[in-house]
């Protein structure tokens, strides 16, 4: 495995109409799925299998993306939502 697609999951999760926040990857604990607080409970065990079976060689629908950012703009992101309007915002989405 070269790379892990974090995108690609982050897709399929959405796709499937489950309210995330985002995903995350790490070597050694696999994955976790950040829930949006509006997630039900039938929602979240919905995006623990599709985690579960995600196959970690799935390339992303869409392309990967080059952002600058400056560390002040970073440390003023406070959680993981003011991050994630920050990409948004980079991106121009």
């Amino acid at each position: 495995m070269a790379a892990v697609n974090a995108l690609a999951l982050h897709n399929q999760l959405t796709a499937a109409g489950i309210p995330i926040d985002g995903v995350a990857y790490h070597k050694d604990t696999g994955w976790r799925v950040d829930y949006k607080p509006t997630a039900t409970d039938d929602q979240r065990a919905a995006g623990r299998k599709i985690a579960a079976e995600f196959d970690l060689d799935t390339p992303a629908s869409a392309p990967a993306v080059t952002l600058k950012l400056t560390v002040d703009e970073i440390e003023a992101a406070k959680t993981f939502a003011d991050l994630k309007k920050l990409l948004l915002e980079k991106v121009g989405q």
